[in-house]
């Protein structure tokens, strides 16, 4: 059971990632606006008017991202795991109903989360660190 449960949660995640984000909404910046933002809110989070889960949820971050991360599929999960984690969160203190749906929210976060974490193993191995460049890249 726990392993068709598995697969059912994994070829959701395949579709979602092959869509639209799962938040839409306008955002117009640059790739320097996002970075200051998220530093300014982690800084002093009570300063900015914005919904950061929104944010980095958004189609355009996802398009932001994607120009400068060329795996959609990394951008996507990422997206998912903050989009389904705060999900999860906010369901957590509502009613009996809303709190039904945790364990299935929790379910693709974990999924999603695991496969960023699998890729950033990828991506941050001895032998990619070393064909890497060494060109520094700032904001």
């Amino acid at each position: 059971m726990l392993t068709s449960s598995i697969n059912a949660v994994s070829a959701g995640l395949e579709r979602l990632a092959d869509h639209d984000p799962l938040v839409s909404f306008g955002i117009n910046w640059s790739c320097e606006d996002p970075v200051q933002t998220a530093t300014d809110w982690l800084l002093d989070s009570e300063t900015i008017p914005k919904s950061m889960v929104g944010t980095f949820s958004s189609n355009e971050f996802q398009v932001l991202a994607t120009s400068h991360c060329e795996d959609r599929r990394l951008v996507a999960d990422v997206c998912l795991l903050l989009y389904a984690t705060s999900q999860a969160h906010i369901k957590r203190l509502g009613g009996p109903e809303q709190r039904a749906d945790v364990p299935n929210i929790s379910e693709a976060a974990f999924f999603a989360g695991q496969r960023v974490l699998a890729n950033l193993d990828k991506m941050l191995s001895p032998q990619s660190l070393a064909k890497a460049s060494k060109e520094v890249h700032t904001f």
